[in-house]
């Protein structure tokens, strides 16, 4: 047997010769109903309507900007 990345990869043959990034998108994907992740600018985008007046009525919320992954 060769040193642990051989195990890992007989263990994960689809993460084999993957890069970070690339399993981080994979998961992303499989996860998230807009299947990407967010940016600073989704979160950018809440906080200036938050800050807005259209959001004026709004009080005591939880908001998650995660693509959906976390439904109530």
């Amino acid at each position: 047997m060769g040193g642990n990345g051989e195990v890992a990869e007989r263990k994960r043959p689809a993460l084999a010769g993957k890069t970070p990034q690339e399993i981080f998108e994979r998961r992303v994907k499989s996860v998230t109903p807009l299947r990407r992740p967010q940016t600073a600018e989704d979160i950018a985008n809440l906080v200036a309507f938050l800050v807005s007046d259209q959001a004026s009525n709004i009080t005591g919320q939880a908001i998650n900007v995660d693509g959906g992954a976390v439904m109530h």
